[in-house]
């Protein structure tokens, strides 16, 4: 899991307007440990209402009660301890210098779509918007 440092990287990458994520996020020092000893992340210290949240990660394990609110990327190793960790063969990147990972690019896509379809959606309703909804439309299409 992703420190709080490295997901505001993260964040400034896929969203340097602050127009998706307004800076809210969670990360490994927000994970408590469930009673069978795994680290488990919640929607508790979130202010909105789980309806309205989407979570970017790379580990289904953790979010063990908002499987619906998931988007699952790939995990990225870009340093050679990382590259051994995932038992990724070849050379990093770091060493190559070649550095083809899309998969930013690819959930940026993902998001930006949801944030829309969320607002257009919001435009031509007055009752409650539920983003997983859109979530699972646009993941399926």
């Amino acid at each position: 899991m992703g420190t709080q440092r490295y997901a505001a990287a993260m964040v400034d990458l896929l969203d340097p307007t602050g127009t998706i994520f307004f800076g809210r996020i969670i990360s490994r020092e927000d994970a408590s440990i469930d009673d069978r000893g795994s680290l488990v992340k919640n929607l508790d210290q979130v202010t909105s209402l789980e309806s309205d949240v989407l979570i970017l990660d790379d580990t289904v394990e953790v979010w063990p009660h908002n499987q619906w609110n998931l988007i699952l990327i790939q995990r990225y190793a870009y340093f050679p301890y990382t590259w051994r960790k995932y038992r990724v063969t070849g050379d990093s990147p770091l060493y190559t210098g070649v550095d083809d990972d899309d998969a930013l690019a690819s959930v940026l896509s993902v998001l930006e779509r949801v944030h829309d379809d969320y607002h257009l959606v919001h435009q031509y309703t007055t009752s409650h918007v539920d983003v997983r909804s859109i979530l699972a439309s646009t993941l399926r299409a």
